[in-house]
């Protein structure tokens, strides 16, 4: 089919579409316009009623949300309180304290009736208080089958410190509604408090009296409304016909006109897009037509020369980008060759075993690890995270870990060392750039081990005995903030067979293809379940499993890793 009749046929299609479309619209219009007349009064009762009863609901729902979040709120805050210093993990004691079951377990009322509840969980699921005690200790997973909405809610809520939403669920009949929900953080514990009311109660008593005089109303109305309609509509649907027949008619010529004007022009393009292929690149087409088309035709002779400006701006563009790849490589190869690559440090020290990775989210990344000996007991060991990627946090690695390396030439003090470090990173910091770092001090002949920490994840202890847990905190914010910060130390003995796990929080934040994150918890059940491995085992093990966690979603953040073992006291 030819390209103009081609034309003439869409055009006459829209024609008919355009056509058939204003009749119905005219018949609206008509019947709209007719009911309007015989019962303006019918429409302004139903008019406003209907906006009062939008309105009530809109600003009730809102009130009611709003009330739910605060509710959820204060509740998390008072338990915040009331839990300082108590243990979170005895569920069936902490049931016991009427005080606090008062607190966790409470009706939310609205306009004197039970409109919802207010019940904790835990950040795995569970019911720890629940109205229904017949709820508590369950966990909530076991409905997010048949109530998927509700479960995507509580999954949130075990990474984020408030979480709201609709979902549906059984209310206290056993028989499901939808319902609204905020789930609040309990800061300090690991209870989320979650305030759940059914919205519709908030309105359902205005929503009565308003739609039961909307109705009254309206069925006064409606019946002059259909006697009136019936004769309007008949005269305006002959008035359509015949002023669809003489638009069919007078578009039927113009397309006719239209087509032809369009066709030809693009037939001479057609030619001079064949001649380019070519390789004809100064062809020519006349510029005539519409002034699209004689655009269009301007724009085409144009085509040659920006076509051999491209091809010579791609291989220029070609080649910087393969110099850059190749800097970059540069880049990464030097920052290699930055951190330690022997393990152990030294053959003369066989009593430690010592083995770290190091992956950069990019070419070049702002992770690092160090370890050396200070003097012949002691080992000074780090592994720190500075802010972004790239290159800029490559050289302020580089930076960090050289002032490293010189302070702990001075001092056997590792919160003196990271004072003094700190020092120089925040002098004349003004783009606030900064570093995490945990540093340790290592007494190979006593196995005594001092260390501080700055704004890091502290690392985990596998003791010989079995017991593995986290160090104690010691305080301290990132390098590089503030200068006249201080670090202090903590001690910990290392016994023989004793290790210590570091690593970066790109291991933590390492995500699925749900964008769920690895986090500590998952990260410290890979690392005790590998506490009879060695070192390098232990390294490899969790990377491993990192590895698997994250398959088929990009590296997000450098990922570093350090394992450290006493093997014996000198």
């Amino acid at each position: 089919m030819k390209i103009r009749t081609h034309l003439l046929l869409s055009y006459l299609g829209l024609i008919l579409l355009i056509i058939v479309g204003l009749t119905f619209l005219s018949s609206y219009i008509m019947s709209s316009l007719t009911a309007r007349n015989v019962a303006e009064a019918e429409d302004a009762v139903k008019h406003l009623a209907s906006a009062n009863y939008q309105l009530s609901e809109e600003a009730l729902t809102v009130l009611g949300e709003r009330f739910v979040r605060t509710k959820s709120r204060e509740v998390a805050s008072l338990l915040s309180l009331k839990l300082r210093g108590r243990d979170s993990k005895d569920y069936a004691q902490l049931r016991e304290d009427p005080e606090l079951r008062s607190l966790a377990v409470q009706d939310i009322l609205a306009a004197e009736r039970i409109a919802g509840h207010v019940d904790v969980l835990d950040d795995t699921g569970t019911a720890v208080w629940h109205p229904n005690r017949l709820v508590e200790g369950k966990n909530y997973a076991q409905w997010k089958d048949e109530y998927p909405d509700m479960w995507r809610l509580v999954e949130r809520s075990f990474t984020e410190n408030e979480v709201q939403g609709y979902y549906t669920f059984f209310n206290r009949n056993q028989q499901p509604v939808k319902k609204y929900m905020t789930l609040t953080r309990v800061r300090g514990t690991p209870f989320i408090v979650a305030a759940v009311v059914e919205i519709s109660e908030f309105f359902v008593p205005v929503h009565e009296k308003i739609w039961s005089a909307n109705q009254q109303s309206q069925a006064k109305a409606r019946q002059s409304i259909e006697t009136a309609t019936g004769s309007t509509l008949e005269h305006g649907k002959l008035l359509g016909a015949i002023g669809a027949a003489i638009t069919l008619i007078l578009g039927g010529c113009f397309g006719y006109w239209f087509a032809g004007s369009i066709s030809n022009p693009i037939m001479r393009l057609k030619d001079g897009v064949r001649q380019i292929g070519e390789g004809n690149f100064s062809v020519e087409v006349p510029e005539r037509g519409t002034s699209e088309v004689k655009e269009l035709a301007h724009s085409f002779n144009l085509l040659g020369n920006q076509l051999i400006e491209y091809t010579e701006n791609l291989t220029r563009t070609t080649a910087a980008k393969q110099r850059l790849e190749s800097e970059l490589a540069i880049a990464a190869e030097i920052q290699r060759s930055l951190v330690p690559t022997a393990f152990p440090p030294s053959a003369d020290h066989e009593e430690l075993e010592i083995f770290a990775v190091m992956h950069p989210a990019r070419e070049v990344g702002g992770d690092f690890y160090d370890f050396f000996f200070v003097d012949e007991e002691h080992l000074c060991f780090a592994i720190g995270d500075v802010c972004g990627k790239g290159m800029p946090a490559a050289l302020l690695m580089a930076v960090t870990k050289s002032l490293i390396e010189t302070t702990a030439a001075q001092t056997l003090d590792p919160g003196q060392v990271l004072g003094l470090v700190n020092e120089r990173l925040a002098h004349n910091n003004e783009k606030c750039v900064f570093v995490t770092i945990f540093c340790g001090i290592l007494n190979v002949i006593t196995g005594e081990l001092l260390y501080a920490n700055g704004g890091h994840d502290l690392p985990i202890v596998l003791e010989h005995r079995g017991s593995t847990r986290f160090l104690a905190p010691t305080g301290g914010s990132a390098l590089g903030l503030f200068e006249d910060e201080t670090f202090q130390n903590e001690q910990l003995i290392l016994a023989p067979g004793d290790k210590l796990f570091s690593f970066t929080d790109g291991v933590t934040e390492a995500m699925d293809s749900r964008e769920q994150l690895f986090t500590r918890d998952r990260l410290f059940s890979a690392v005790s379940s590998l506490a009879g491995s060695t070192v390098r085992e232990l390294v490899d093990g969790v990377l491993q499993e990192v590895t698997v966690f994250s398959a088929g979603t990009p590296q997000s953040d450098d990922i570093t890793i350090m394992a450290l073992q006493l093997l014996r006291r000198r």
